[in-house]
């Protein structure tokens, strides 16, 4: 509307409350009325009715509207980046709605331990950062509890390695290179990513060792792991929504890191599938191969070969931006004692 237009209709009115006498219209209301009338209908053809708002055909399909939300039902896993407790998921996490450039952060605080004799234990901070909904960045501490290892070592070969835990630094990327449904076809979601990996002290743990663990296989205290994850979400007819994932990693980590690397890369499979029976509610299974580049130390079982992973979870969405998961796992071999039966807990929260 013009500004002739404007003072057109402020005169209108004024005019019409003049034309008023006690309340009562005069002569002059109908005359004044029929003008501002027809003012107003002129008026309305010149602005369009309003349009639905476009659709995003670029937009990655998750269940529930979630990836739109920021893929609440995501956790960090141990090691940072989008997934389930250990397996990533190739959905970013909470990458904003389509044009984002900077999404915003999401942070977690995850236990993994507490149910296994060997009394080890891990506690992960993480925070992750998605870019242009295509790259997440990620990075998580991890606090690991030896357990009782340190007494094995010094009751088999009296030698103490001086500390009761490691703490191992976890730098992640991630790229979508395939967006779910992309080119018309019904796609899984595709990520590639690097991981860097830095234990802090395991290099002076084998530095106190009588016998070093170079003499197995160790080499140095960190490494670089490259993963590649595949993911869909499926409707099959009355079925709860499921989103299943595969990926291939490729690493050089004993323990996923935990006692150090090797110059011995293995690539294995994981895997995880996720279930909705609501829109706040999901239950998971995942799987994690291992596989142990070095060779076990013959000594009392000081140090055996790793186990496969498996786990299975439940998470709630329990306000708009946090998320509540837990979980049962059986972690096999743990170094000098067996891991089934560890419980998880993690809490996320998105900014």
């Amino acid at each position: 509307m013009d500004g002739k237009r404007v003072v057109s209709l402020l005169v209108v009115g004024m005019l019409a409350g003049a034309a008023m006498a006690d309340g009562e219209p005069t002569g002059a209301w109908s005359s004044w009325m029929a003008a501002g009338a027809g003012l107003a209908a002129a008026d309305a053809e010149l602005i369009p009715p309003p349009s639905d708002p476009p659709a995003n055909p670029g937009t990655i399909v998750a269940p529930f509207g979630f990836y739109e939300s920021g893929q609440r039902w995501l956790r960090h896993t141990i090691e940072g980046c989008g997934g389930t407790t250990y397996v990533p998921v190739a959905y970013l996490v909470n990458p904003g709605p389509e044009g984002t450039i900077i999404g915003m952060p999401a942070l977690s605080a995850t236990y993994l331990g507490g149910l296994t004799s060997s009394k080890k234990n891990i506690l992960a901070f993480a925070v992750s950062e998605t870019l242009f909904r295509r790259i997440e960045l990620s990075y998580a501490f991890d606090r690991v509890d030896l357990g009782d290892l340190r007494g094995t070592v010094r009751r088999v070969i009296n030698n103490d390695i001086g500390r009761d835990r490691v703490y191992l630094h976890n730098w992640n990327v991630r790229g979508l290179i395939v967006e779910e449904d992309g080119f018309g076809l019904p796609l899984p979601a595709l990520t590639g990513g690097v991981h860097f990996k830095y234990n802090s002290k395991i290099k002076n743990i084998n530095s106190r060792l009588l016998i070093p663990m170079d003499a197995v296989g160790y080499e140095r205290s960190s490494g670089v792991e490259f993963t590649l994850t595949a993911t869909k979400t499926l409707v099959i007819g009355p079925l709860p929504k499921i989103v299943a994932t595969v990926g291939l990693r490729n690493s050089d980590a004993a323990y996923t890191g935990y006692m150090g690397f090797s110059d011995n890369r293995a690539t294995t499979i994981e895997a995880s599938v996720v279930v909705f029976p609501t829109d706040r509610l999901w239950v998971s299974y995942e799987f994690r191969r291992k596989q142990y580049p070095y060779e076990p130390i013959p000594v009392a079982g000081m140090v055996r070969s790793e186990d496969n992973w498996h786990g299975i979870g439940v998470g709630v969405k329990f306000c708009e931006h946090a998320t509540l998961q837990a979980g049962v796992h059986f972690l096999g071999d743990m170094a000098d004692s067996d891991g089934d039966g560890a419980m998880s807990l993690q809490l996320k929260v998105e900014l």
